[in-house]
């Protein structure tokens, strides 16, 4: 069946083709193999796997199994939507996470694609961030990781294809359909108040910003608040949460800043990381990216 299987090189490039080959639904490929009999073709398989190293094998194990511990959390994630709409959920909101080890468009294109299958309303991604003194703050993993250039491309792609199935972005890291926007996470944006509940809840009410200490039975014997800011909302925070949002904000509500505000956003507009329009200015796709540096550009 192959020429080249006499030799130990030979063997590990028709294990190769095999995988290729099963992957992309078993084409024939003329002068490589030619398949006579199933019962062959898996005796061949095992032969070829028995004879290599344990190492190897131990490796093919590991991945197969986190392969199938892939597919078994896909399968508990489609059972739990399904189970939340039989019983009257209309809202359903799923995360996406960007930047993984190995992640590559196509794969992100299968994601988006079989979440939005199952008629999620809304969608919250992120980019991955490795955090100091966490597990996952080691060299192999961060070795692993895409570069930036590869990250912009997956955030790029991520929003051009949301926007193609429905789902308008309505801030950096947030999508939904029409109507499905978080009315929560817009309150915190748009520095509106809001009332927190229970242990540990934070609050924006009557001019002030305070939580509740975590403990259950304080919560429960006392009125105990602790403030956190005596004058939230102030024109820097608008700026800094107002350009998360892909409404931008609109430079005549702070008035001493407009022509400074106009003379950074031409700038930026030039590399396509800004838009001016109607005496707003938002951030771009490709704004959002470098958010960060941009706000700190407006504050």
């Amino acid at each position: 069946m192959c020429d080249s299987m006499q030799q130990n090189n030979g063997v590990y490039d028709l294990l190769k083709m095999l995988e290729i080959s099963l992957e992309e639904g078993f084409p024939i490929i003329p002068r490589k193999f030619t398949v006579v009999k199933t019962k062959e073709i898996e005796t061949l398989i095992d032969r070829i796997y028995a004879s290599l190293p344990v190492e190897v094998q131990e490796a093919r194990a590991f991945l197969r199994r986190r392969e199938e511990l892939q597919i078994e959390a896909q399968q508990k994630a489609e059972k739990i939507i399904n189970s939340a709409q039989n019983i009257g959920f209309k809202n359903i909101s799923c995360d996406i996470m960007i930047g993984l080890s190995g992640q590559s468009i196509e794969k992100l294109k299968l994601t988006i694609h079989k979440i939005a299958e199952l008629s999620i309303q809304h969608f919250s991604a992120y980019i991955l961030k490795i955090e100091e003194n966490t597990p996952f703050n080691a060299a192999d993993i961060i070795n692993s990781l895409p570069d930036d250039d590869h990250i912009s491309d997956l955030y790029l792609f991520m929003v051009e294809e949301l926007q193609k199935l429905g789902y308008n972005q309505y801030e950096i890291s947030n999508f939904s359909k029409m109507g499905f926007e978080s009315k929560h996470n817009l309150k915190y944006w748009k520095c509106q108040e809001y009332i927190g509940l229970g242990p540990s809840a934070h609050s924006y009410f009557n001019g002030k910003r305070y939580f509740i200490p975590s403990d259950l039975n304080k919560y429960l014997n006392s009125t105990e608040t602790i403030l956190t800011d005596e004058n939230p909302g102030s024109d820097d925070e608008k700026i800094m949460l107002g350009l998360r949002l892909t409404e931008g904000i609109n430079i005549n509500d702070f008035p001493s800043r407009k022509a400074l505000f106009l003379e950074k956003a031409k700038v930026f507009n030039k590399f396509n990381l800004i838009e001016i329009k109607n005496n707003f200015i938002k951030l771009t796709p490709k704004g959002f990216l470098v958010s960060n540096s941009i706000i700190n550009e407006f504050i």
